[in-house]
């Protein structure tokens, strides 16, 4: 819909990237395997490779950076602030 109307440029690339890239990345940690080492876990996806603190603080501030897009982009398409009239 933006594309047609050739509005919010940023806002549907951000979207696009969101669907291509971080979902994805955001959908596979429901097949991790957890292997317990005393007090501490480690994650690995589906191929083998950890998941490791850093991947999953990337993928939270991915994750930040595209609601603040929806957000923006909700508002400027005039449903108004959340929660709001």
């Amino acid at each position: 819909m933006l594309e047609a109307v050739g509005t919010h440029a940023g806002e549907r690339e951000s979207m696009l990237e969101y669907a291509q890239k971080t979902m994805p990345r955001r959908n596979d940690l429901a097949h991790v395997r957890v292997v317990r080492e005393g007090f501490s876990r480690k994650l690995f996806d589906r191929d083998g490779k950890e998941i490791t603190t850093e991947d999953m603080r990337d993928l939270r501030v991915k994750l930040l950076e595209h609601h603040e897009v929806f957000e923006k982009l909700r508002v400027s398409v005039g449903q108004g602030p959340k929660g709001g009239k």
